[in-house]
């Protein structure tokens, strides 16, 4: 059996108040806006990650260019 010291437990139910103030701080509650989901029925959306490959095309447009000077 634990025997705990009131002075211990004022020091742990102080260390919770203190920590409960300062969540309900540091998380302020910021406004939301609410949006309108149109329908999307019957439609496609692609998404194209590109790797951050270089088209050949603008390399060609930029090798024109370099060439032109």
């Amino acid at each position: 059996m634990y025997v705990i010291q009131s002075k211990r437990i004022y020091l742990i139910l102080f260390c919770l108040f203190i920590s409960t103030i300062a969540f309900n701080i540091t998380t302020k509650k910021k406004e939301t806006l609410p949006t309108v989901a149109l329908p999307i029925n019957n439609k496609v959306i692609v998404l194209d990650a590109g790797h951050r490959r270089r088209r050949w095309r603008t390399e060609q447009v930029a090798m024109e260019y370099q060439k032109q000077r």
